[in-house]
């Protein structure tokens, strides 16, 4: 082997070591990237988990204040119904009350 074929051998060595070292970079980059996108999935994850059992444990009072906010017309009062007795005293007779 003349000394132009070796040195071409080993340029061609060195370019294809620096092709596998790129590789090898790009490969662990994308490991690491693949990484921290599964870290961020989980804390999503974890995060909705979390607003889920908030919203389930307060949704009575996130209705309540749902209802405040709403622009809902209230439905109108219930009348009060008082019972009284009459003068005979076994015929009871209800009193509306209107309350202002």
């Amino acid at each position: 082997m003349s000394s132009a074929n070796i040195k071409a051998e080993l340029v061609a060595l060195h370019r294809d070591y620096e092709d596998l070292n790129k590789a090898a970079r790009a490969s662990i980059l994308f490991d690491d990237l693949e990484a921290r996108h599964e870290a961020k999935e989980r804390a999503l994850e974890e995060e909705i988990t979390r607003l889920r059992r908030l919203l389930f444990i307060n949704a009575p009072s996130v209705r309540a204040v749902r209802a405040a906010f709403d622009p809902v017309e209230e439905p109108p009062r219930p009348r009060n119904l008082i019972l009284k007795s009459s003068l005979l005293g076994f015929m009871p007779s209800f009193e509306v009350i209107e309350e202002n």
